[in-house]
């Protein structure tokens, strides 16, 4: 990664399925799957020439323009 970008300027995503696994075991299916929604690229389509992934692949990190 060039410098100023991951973990001085990313937005790290890889905490998110923890949450959704939380819900999930407290019974709250419906609130886990809103969280994936939210962050699955499959549901964010019209954003993956910005994001640069394919719709099935779950990123890492994300990283703004100024990064």
């Amino acid at each position: 990664y060039p410098p100023g970008v991951k973990e001085n300027a990313g937005i790290f995503c890889h905490n998110n399925p923890w949450v959704i696994i939380a819900e999930t075991k407290l019974g709250r299916g419906e609130e886990a799957f809103s969280y994936y929604k939210r962050i699955a690229p499959a549901y964010r389509e019209e954003l993956s020439a910005v994001h640069r992934l394919e719709p099935y692949v779950y990123a890492q990190m994300i990283a703004g323009n100024d990064s």
